[in-house]
């Protein structure tokens, strides 16, 4: 349901952008704990690289991507490993979910970004609950709404890696937690 009225939003115009100054660390640590024991019962190691910078981007939106990109990771990584990190790169801040997954098909990777579209075939346990399709449609227009990218680096049967990229990194003095 909550990813069904995101689109909405989106489609709509109607999705606000608050920008705030944080630290994403703050950030990962909730997705981590949000997502531990989903982690745990897909047998499935989830860790994180700390960063002490703090970025200006609107905290709610990049947490919505964050909970897609991990909730992905885990399901196509049952009994592998999943490491959520930021780092710096051409000055601005990037935030990398990594996992040891089964990949993504060359020819797939562009198609999984589009609304409905899931890659079935690589889905963990016949008892999983089948997704919409719609979480990396909207970790990418959520992107673009923030004026953010999102890349992908995949090889079959060496996993993933998506790219939250141009961060903005913010100074210190505008950090008021």
């Amino acid at each position: 349901f909550d990813s069904l009225l995101d689109v909405t939003l989106l489609d709509t115009g109607s999705m606000e952008v608050q920008q705030k100054t944080f630290r994403p660390s703050y950030l990962i640590k909730e997705v981590v704990q949000d997502f531990s024991m989903i982690a745990e019962a897909c047998n499935v190691e989830l860790r994180t690289v700390e960063t002490s910078m703090a970025v200006r981007t609107d905290p709610v939106l990049l947490r919505r991507m964050l909970q897609n990109l991990v909730s992905n990771a885990i399901r196509y990584s049952e009994g592998g490993r999943v490491l959520i990190g930021c780092r710096r790169q051409n000055g601005k801040l990037c935030i990398q979910v990594c996992d040891t997954g089964r990949g993504i098909a060359h020819g797939d990777q562009q198609r999984i970004f589009e609304e409905f579209e899931r890659l079935d075939t690589a889905r963990i346990g016949e008892a999983a609950t089948p997704g919409l399709g719609l979480g990396l449609a909207i970790v990418k227009r959520i992107a673009q709404e923030l004026g953010l990218n999102v890349d992908l680096k995949s090889h079959e049967n060496r996993g993933s890696i998506f790219t939250i990229n141009s961060l903005e990194i913010a100074d210190e003095a505008e950090f008021t937690n």
